[in-house]
């Protein structure tokens, strides 16, 4: 996971400042999981003022932290986009890079591309990107489930995925597991690739059969 991060930061050719956070005490971070928490912790300062339980937030109350204290390409995790334009950005005063992961409330929308304008901004890294484009906004993958106790027992799965690597042989081309009630674009996928010969239609089940069913797959549609 760190490597990838670091793989996608590369090319800004800019000497970024790695430190552990404080918020999310975890074994060091491991390739298998891509998912919110695993980019969260790389990341320096954490803006997540979201407090619901079903949306995870980093703490019973809203993280946030010193704007002033932000150095010259610092990574920052950000939670609600617009609050942290609103609240925090006109008090940081270096050029930073933004990374921004979590469920469906982060989806980017074309007005958030608008904030790419500005030069304080390096680079802005994300899930659920839209259908616009900037030359400063970089999608990355949504990853395996984002709940945190999966993160927490990232070596556990880790000899999970170990075993599944070795042992398990690839049946399909494709895997397809997602829903498709809100989303009508989904709804032309699904029929594109239902009952093809080389595709794996999944149903909901728990993470870990989710997890056997998918690795049969060579790929994977999300």
């Amino acid at each position: 996971m760190k490597r990838f991060v670091g793989a996608c930061l590369l090319f800004l050719s800019v000497n970024l400042v790695m430190k552990p956070d404080d918020f999310f005490n975890t074994p060091p971070i491991s390739e298998s999981f891509i998912n919110r928490w695993g980019f969260q912790k790389i990341c320096k300062f954490v803006f997540d003022p979201r407090v619901k339980h079903g949306v995870y937030p980093t703490k019973e109350g809203e993280k946030t932290f010193d704007p002033a204290a932000v150095q010259p390409a610092d990574i920052l995790f950000v939670r609600d986009v617009n609050r942290f334009f609103r609240e925090m950005h006109p008090f940081i005063r270096v050029p930073y890079i933004m990374v921004t992961h979590g469920e469906h409330l982060e989806a980017v929308t074309k007005e958030h591309l608008l904030y790419l304008d500005d030069p304080k901004v390096i680079a802005w890294f994300a899930i659920h990107a839209c259908e616009e484009t900037h030359p400063k906004f970089y999608p990355i993958p949504l990853g395996v489930l984002q709940k945190p106790w999966i993160y927490k027992a990232s070596s556990r799965f880790n000899k999970l995925f170990t075993e599944l690597r070795k042992n398990t042989v690839k049946k399909y081309l494709l895997y397809m597991n997602f829903a498709d009630s809100k989303k009508p674009e989904r709804k032309v996928v699904k029929a594109t690739f239902e009952g093809k010969s080389y595709c794996k239609n999944g149903t909901r089940k728990p993470f870990r059969g989710y997890l056997k069913e998918m690795s049969e797959c060579k790929f994977v549609l999300s």
